[in-house]
């Protein structure tokens, strides 16, 4: 299995992305030296004086490695990587950012190229005497849904749980629980919560297809930073019209910068089912 070793910038005053979905992610090293704890890597600061307490640093030793393990499986489709400034930048030199999507003995890790898919990301230093450090490691995904925090209006007591609509799994038969499912309600609503605040070019919603398919007709699509109304006062960008034979449906608009995405269902008596939600970025602002 072939591994492409990736060029790392010096990076000196880069700040986290919106999208970076690495932020408060769990993080381990193959050894510690001093305070450089592994998860100071994916604290969210950026700053790349190893001295001020916010970069990850190993011990010499051989081969040193760092792992990020994130909340669910992405498709991963870039790696940010802040080096230290202070001094020692050429000591990253020759580093491997590897991505896969199970621990397992002897696995065959994949190179970040184009888009890959993985829930763990390594940054790996071969050779003798090394020291790896990290100020900062972002991870950056096509849909930055997957696995992020979601909540709804209600749900029913067995099946649906908001999260649901965001594990990364588009089964679309209700009752093999991957879809969120609400109570029948006035205006039912669901909302996930974004890593941070992006420019949201599109989102696509997987509905259900087992039966009632036909729930979703009406449904409001709203992004914004707002909770005034539970969210569903943001800017609406796309009306969910009759699904006919689609089950599988994409909305493009223009920009919209926000960290919460709402469907809102406007109504009486109505049940609002989501199999999955993905969100899409367009070019990633700085904040």
């Amino acid at each position: 299995d072939s591994k492409m070793i990736l060029t790392v910038l010096l990076l000196l005053a880069l700040l986290p992305g919106p999208g970076n979905i690495a932020i408060g992610a769990r993080a381990v090293q193959s050894s510690t030296y001093d305070s450089g704890h592994a998860q100071n890597a994916v604290d969210g600061n950026s700053n790349a004086n190893y001295w001020k307490g916010s970069c990850s640093h190993t011990s010499y030793e051989t081969d040193p490695w760092w792992r990020l393990e994130l909340p669910a499986v992405y498709n991963i489709t870039s790696v940010t990587i802040v080096n230290r400034g202070d001094c020692c930048g050429k000591r990253i030199i020759g580093a491997e950012i590897q991505a896969f999507t199970l621990l397992e003995k002897n696995q065959k890790n994949k190179s970040i190229r184009k888009t890959t898919e993985g829930q763990f990301v390594n940054i790996f230093l071969p050779g003798s005497r090394k020291i790896l450090t990290l100020c900062e490691v972002q991870v950056f995904s096509d849909n930055i849904a997957v696995g992020a925090k979601a909540v709804q209006s209600s749900t029913t007591p067995t099946l649906g749980n908001p999260e649901y609509a965001v594990d990364g799994n588009t089964d679309t038969d209700s009752r093999r629980g991957s879809c969120s499912h609400t109570l029948t309600e006035a205006n039912p609503w669901w909302r996930v919560e974004l890593p941070g605040v992006c420019n949201v070019t599109s989102v696509t919603i997987v509905n259900r297809e087992d039966c009632c398919s036909d729930r979703i007709k009406g449904a409001q699509i709203h992004i914004g930073n707002s909770l005034k109304n539970k969210g569903n006062d943001n800017k609406l960008v796309a009306v969910i019209g009759p699904t006919l034979s689609e089950i599988t449906m994409t909305y493009k608009f223009k920009a919209t910068r926000g960290r919460f995405v709402n469907i809102f269902l406007p109504g009486e008596d109505k049940i609002l089912s989501l199999c999955e939600v993905k969100v899409f970025t367009g070019k990633k602002e700085l904040e």
